[in-house]
């Protein structure tokens, strides 16, 4: 198993960067965003988290809340957003798409991460984020990883018109659609169940 992902990650290190950076780019707009605003938007971003965390805080027990109906709103954006990718990074068009969805999820993450430490300070920050956003969040990105390398590699297949192989490569791929479900389902349920259990334990320090 280990030398399967080893050869894997040599195989396509070209993709792995490129897509990496494309998401940090978008994380480090988020950040920059973040860092930024007018003093008006940080007021409203700071009282947008501050009330998050009071409603949270108002519920005695995460067994109160309706898991289900969480679980469903995770798995429904997780699924939608993979198979996105999934599809258009097969593309000609839909490859360009792609990078931009990536950096979008960077931005996200990146504005998230920095809205919270601005609003909660240094310590508070990262209880909330490491309790609240990491775990789920590297589950879901390997299996964004997975699904843009793969369509990466049957992009440029098909652009170098190798097509004596191709329905191969577009069953690869759907293999790989698959997988990455899998990896954002089992991120929704981290998400809701895991997640969200331990900001609730430690969201008196917050």
């Amino acid at each position: 198993m280990k030398d399967i992902f080893i050869k894997y990650v040599e195989n396509n290190i070209k993709e792995i960067i490129l897509i990496i950076t494309i998401m940090f780019i978008g994380l480090i707009i988020g950040v920059l965003c973040i860092n930024n605003v007018s003093k008006e938007n940080e007021e409203n971003i700071k009282t947008y988290v501050n009330s998050m965390i009071d409603e949270v805080k108002k519920v005695n027990n995460y067994n109160e809340l309706n898991k289900i109906d969480i679980l469903n709103s995770n798995l429904k954006r997780n699924i939608i957003y993979v198979l996105v990718i999934g599809i258009l990074s097969a593309s000609v068009i839909g490859i360009f798409i792609v990078y931009i969805l990536l950096i979008l999820k960077g931005f996200s993450i990146g504005y998230a991460m920095s809205a919270i430490m601005a609003t909660l300070g240094t310590k508070k920050g990262i209880i909330f984020i490491c309790s609240s956003m990491i775990l789920h969040n590297i589950i879901y990105v390997v299996g964004i990883l997975l699904v843009s390398i793969n369509g990466i590699n049957l992009y440029n297949y098909i652009m170098h018109d190798n097509k004596h192989e191709i329905k191969m490569k577009i069953i690869r791929h759907i293999i790989f659609i698959i997988i990455a479900l899998l990896f954002g389902v089992i991120s929704a349920i981290f998400e809701t169940y895991i997640s969200n259990t331990i900001f609730f334990m430690v969201r008196q320090y917050i």
